[in-house]
């Protein structure tokens, strides 16, 4: 047992070399593609292949914001539902067609 305690007293198991190792590591900063509302043809970044990307519509702080500008003036009031059915109020994030890697946000 005190072979246990105290590693040096361990008859046969030699203690390794101290030695320092160090590993190299790199981060790779990739800048974020140009994007627009429509989809764009580039070289995705992450698979090396050329797309065209795929983009999705999301509604976010400004599509409420026009909404509810809309709804507080009597005489457009029933055009609010419009900024949810129209993509122009609305944010366009890009996405790889072969990968599916995410490429960039437009905040229109």
């Amino acid at each position: 047992m005190d072979g246990f305690m105290n590693p040096q007293k361990n008859i046969g198991l030699k203690q390794p070399d101290k030695q320092w190792s160090f590993v190299e590591s790199a981060l790779v900063a990739r800048h974020a593609p140009e994007v627009g509302p429509h989809p764009i043809h580039i070289k995705c970044p992450s698979c090396g292949k050329s797309i065209t990307t795929r983009v999705e519509a999301e509604t976010y702080s400004k599509t409420h914001f026009c909404a509810a500008a809309l709804v507080m003036t009597i005489v457009c009031c029933p055009l609010a539902c419009l900024v949810y059915l129209l993509d122009t109020w609305k944010r366009k994030h890009h996405y790889c067609t072969n990968c599916k890697n995410y490429l960039g946000t437009y905040d229109g």
